[in-house]
């Protein structure tokens, strides 16, 4: 959990694999990069396994670019699609059961401030919207009442996306899903409104497909 968590051991050097040296000698660890250096540097996240073409993959990617301190970031996770990609960055990652990564981040921030005091250790949430805003929402509450100090990012695909299409908080009100075929019947969830009155510090909705929204 600190710079050196990534650096080789003296003497080393020409015995490990060509990507970690790529990513020890060109990797964003210890400097401050953006998305607009997309492809000037290895990035934490190149390959995974998820479906070619999938949206979420590239949206985990630019997530992970703007982290400010790679090196010192654990992310947290839970069931769904986005875990497959996010296990795979070169940075630590906890897998929770479904629906309590927020739970699990907040006993981790608290734990990372005792050992280490002020020195930052960035804990990043990622998970879906069935994992946040349906199945983990009540522990996802109550880290925003508690102002639990970590970040919560959701990507928010309005599906549940690899268990068979059934439809979520987040989906649009009417869609028609492979597994909500008659249409959803309620308006989606306004998850960012909440945040912002459960007294998040910082809240923000990024979109590409709607920017109405």
């Amino acid at each position: 959990m600190s710079l050196d968590y990534v650096k080789f051991s003296s003497g080393f050097e020409k015995f490990m694999p060509k990507e970690y040296r790529d990513m020890v000698e060109h990797g964003p660890f210890g400097k401050k990069v953006s998305v607009s250096q997309m492809g000037s540097f290895k990035e934490v996240l190149e390959e995974h396994p998820m479906c070619a073409g999938c949206a979420m993959t590239l949206f985990i990617r630019l997530a992970m670019i703007a982290f400010p301190n790679p090196e010192d970031t654990i992310t947290v996770g839970t069931a769904g699609c986005g875990r497959l990609a996010i296990s795979q960055a070169a940075i630590p990652f906890v897998y929770g059961n479904y629906g309590d990564q927020n739970g699990v981040a907040s006993g981790l921030s608290r734990g990372l401030r005792l050992r280490f005091g002020d020195k930052p250790k960035d804990v990043v949430v990622m998970a879906g919207d069935g994992g946040t805003a349906d199945i983990g929402f009540q522990q996802v509450l109550h880290s925003w009442f508690r102002k639990e100090r970590f970040t919560t990012i959701m990507l928010d695909n309005e599906v549940y996306g690899n268990t068979g299409g059934q439809e979520s908080g987040l989906m649009q009100k009417g869609f028609v899903a492979k597994m909500a075929p008659v249409g959803k019947l309620f308006d989606k969830v306004r998850l960012p409104e909440i945040a912002r009155e459960s007294g998040c510090h910082y809240v923000v909705n990024c979109t590409v497909s709607k920017p109405s929204l």
